[in-house]
């Protein structure tokens, strides 16, 4: 037996490991249409019940920005390569109101007609 030449047994790297990168889908169920954008990349209107998908999203700490119509506030979070965050937000009591209010706190809680907007996620490995 010859052998003409070596194999290479090191398995290839995934793209999101090269680049060092994962991905964010961003839901709104707040009720409104608000704009969301992660890092100032890409603004995206997003409708009441709609999701949009960030894609090569360097890992890494992250901002999640949410304008609800009076300016931007934003979450950070925390992103691993190759991982896959869902991240939704949405009221957490319902409160009927034709005027949007939002504020955003001390301690980083947004509230919008003086009900909080609570920013839930969900981690999912792919």
């Amino acid at each position: 037996m010859v052998f003409t030449s070596c194999e290479d047994l090191t398995p290839a790297l995934e793209p999101c490991e090269q680049n060092n990168t994962g991905t964010f889908i961003v839901q709104n169920t707040t009720g409104y249409t608000v704009w969301v954008d992660v890092n100032n990349i890409d603004e995206r209107k997003l409708y009441h019940g709609g999701q949009t998908t960030y894609y090569n999203v360097p890992a890494g700490t992250n901002k999640l920005y949410i304008d609800l119509g009076d300016g931007w506030q934003y979450n950070t979070q925390y992103l691993s390569a190759c991982e896959t965050i869902t991240y939704t937000w949405y009221l957490y009591k319902k409160k009927s109101t034709n005027q949007v209010n939002a504020t955003c706190e001390r301690d980083g809680t947004i509230v919008v007609n003086d009900v909080d907007l609570i920013r839930d996620f969900e981690r999912v490995r792919q």
